[in-house]
């Protein structure tokens, strides 16, 4: 069995579009969330990510990406 969680993520953001969300917010973990950016992009949905715990140790702060301009990768 494998897992794949940027897969899950995908589909997680593509779900919330579905449903007509046009903003939702991600907690990032320390390994990053370009997957969930790609997804937010691709669905035109603006993404504001708050650091997870690990991830504000490290000096994360929030972040807004608008479906209007691109997300960096």
């Amino acid at each position: 069995m494998t897992v794949d969680g940027a897969g899950g993520l995908r589909q997680a953001v593509a779900h919330l579009a579905a449903l007509g969300h046009r903003r939702i917010a991600h907690l990032v973990s320390a390994r990053g969330s370009r997957a969930v950016r790609q997804a937010a992009n691709a669905a035109s949905v603006d993404l504001v990510e708050f650091p997870g715990e690990r991830a504000s140790r490290a000096g994360w702060r929030r972040r807004t990406w608008s479906s209007r301009r691109a997300c960096p990768r």
